[in-house]
């Protein structure tokens, strides 16, 4: 998959997992007071890059594949991160993962796993996950208290997209949500900025 390919797929994953019904609970901004929330194998939601980076193996290849200000006019505001690691291993399998960071904290791991049927075959049964990722394209489950888990069965897709590989995601709903709203929140002071010219 090429940088700018998987770029692509890291923001508008972020954007699906936040339209279909982000969780309205939110414990506040603050990683020092919020409830973390499971991600893949070690990793929580609202870690810091240096506390992601300690969970898993220290000679793993990061690369950033993406890190922008959310609205580049404004002086303050929010940032995203997406970091690319190669040869990262989840229950036995091995395959690229991506980090996304919302202002600082882990949003949401997606794994793109070098054999994804058995990969999947494997999660189901290790997580004990009640789904059909075979019937559909994109299937997805919760895992308390503000996990979600989607897996995309590139494979499913009907239509043309720019989706190449099949991959699976987990995400911090309150997270997700709050880097979404972010972005709605932008789009309308570009707008009004817009106008007043």
């Amino acid at each position: 998959m090429s940088k700018s390919a998987l770029k692509g797929a890291v923001v508008l994953v972020t954007l699906a997992l936040c339209i279909p019904g982000c969780s309205n609970q939110s414990e506040g901004n603050s990683a020092q007071f919020v409830t973390r929330t499971k991600l893949i194998g070690d990793l929580e939601s609202y870690m810091s890059w240096e506390e992601a980076k300690m969970r898993l193996k220290p000679k793993l290849t990061w690369e950033v594949v993406e890190e922008s200000k959310l609205d580049p006019v404004e002086s303050q505001t929010e940032h995203f991160l997406a970091v690319s690691v190669k040869d990262f291993s989840h229950i036995g399998f091995s395959g690229r993962l991506v980090l996304q960071f919302f202002n600082g904290q882990l949003m949401a791991t997606l794994f793109y796993p070098d054999d994804f049927r058995h990969y999947v075959e494997a999660l189901l049964k290790a997580e004990k996950f009640r789904i059909d990722p075979n019937r559909y394209a994109r299937t997805e489950t919760r895992v308390h208290p503000y996990t979600r888990v989607e897996i995309v069965n590139a494979d499913k897709m009907e239509m043309a997209s720019d989706i190449d590989l099949s991959y699976v995601v987990w995400a911090d709903e309150r997270l997700s949500k709050e880097y979404f709203n972010a972005l709605l929140k932008i789009e309308e002071r570009r707008k009004k900025r817009w106008e007043s010219r």
